[in-house]
């Protein structure tokens, strides 16, 4: 009887602890390494800067950019060097993005969008529409039957956003008619809501005090619903970007950085320099674009991890971070140089 009293009292405090205290989501993920060894590459290419970066590892990088010859405008690194083809194609590339080595996109002006195999490259799309100019300034894709290019259609002052789906056979356009934002980022929340997050700017007339006038980010059904999340006038303190860090999509509004779905503040970016981009590996391994280098959050602090000194001319454009490695496209204006800066965790 006594066992019987003592058992009841012992699963009478289990349960009522278990009521008082549910389970808690424990986050083990540790704080990123700051301690890379680094290396510096420069690619000079007459008349062009390299702006846009992807690959599938450290030993397949590509970077491309719009300007120059039309045989120099994409390269690529094999873990060496950096080369191109010397093969003239009909695209101006604005982006660039590689699910492997043989399955790789690029988009650009004139509604061009090719694919490289492998072997050659190719072209997929070339998107008239009448009147009108469409440039597609990114691409992404969550898996090579669902790819995204987005951009804008111009003509004069007249502005319409452009969103395009490949389904793996085709592509099929969203015209945005009464959006007057040319879109240049898109992600979606894979492992979260499922939406598409898009960022854009607002176009005003070249008459007027600021080109680029606004910023925004917009949330996407995938069909035809794209709202405003948040929009701000166009400057450095209202920086918004959208990224996913394995599969997990993280929103940059102002001075703020989020992990959505649920949406969450993880980092509040208060330094004097911040240049508005992010990438990142976790919510504890984010590294941010400085207007003077690379710093890092590790979930407790920011820190510089590489600094460009005494060096205005430097501006980071784009980067791609791996396992083990990460690579940072920048230009090296004053030299009429591009710089990749490769750090690699030991």
């Amino acid at each position: 009887m006594k066992k019987l009293i003592l058992s009841t009292f012992v699963l009478l405090i289990i349960l009522t602890t278990s009521c008082e205290s549910p389970t808690e989501v424990i986050d083990n993920t540790q704080p990123g390494r700051r301690d890379y060894v680094w290396s510096v590459d420069t690619v000079k290419v007459e008349f062009d800067f390299l702006i846009k970066i992807s690959g599938s590892g450290p030993n397949d990088i590509w970077a491309i950019g719009p300007g120059g010859g039309l045989d120099k405008t994409i390269w690529h690194f094999d873990g060496f060097t950096w080369s191109t083809d010397g093969i003239s194609r009909g695209i101006s590339p604005r982006s660039i993005f590689s699910f492997n080595k043989n399955d790789v996109w690029i988009c650009g002006s004139d509604g061009k969008i090719w694919h490289y195999n492998g072997n050659n490259w190719k072209e997929s799309l070339s998107y008239r529409f009448e009147n009108y100019d469409v440039y597609f300034l990114e691409i992404w894709g969550e898996s090579p039957n669902n790819i995204y290019a987005v951009g804008v259609a111009t003509s004069d002052v007249i502005k319409k956003s452009v969103i395009f789906r490949y389904d793996g056979q085709n592509w099929k356009s969203n015209i945005f008619h009464d959006n007057n934002y040319q879109f240049f980022r898109i992600r979606k929340d894979i492992n979260g809501n499922g939406k598409y997050y898009l960022v854009g700017y607002s176009r005003s007339a070249p008459s007027d005090e600021e080109y680029y006038s606004n910023v925004a980010i917009f949330e996407y059904d995938g069909e035809s619903n794209l709202n405003i999340i948040y929009e701000a006038k166009k400057n450095l303190e209202n920086a918004a970007d959208v990224r996913n860090f394995n599969d997990k999509t993280y929103l940059r509004m102002g001075r703020k950085i989020y992990s959505d779905y649920p949406r969450k503040e993880i980092l509040q970016d208060n330094e004097p320099n911040t240049g508005g981009q992010i990438w990142g590996r976790n919510g504890k391994d984010i590294f941010l674009r400085m207007q003077d280098g690379i710093a890092h959050y590790n979930g407790t602090d920011i820190e510089y991890i590489y600094r460009f000194e005494n060096n205005h001319s430097i501006s980071i454009t784009d980067a791609v971070i791996f396992e083990k490695e990460i690579v940072f496209l920048a230009m090296d204006l004053q030299n009429n140089q591009n710089i990749i800066l490769r750090g690699a965790l030991e």
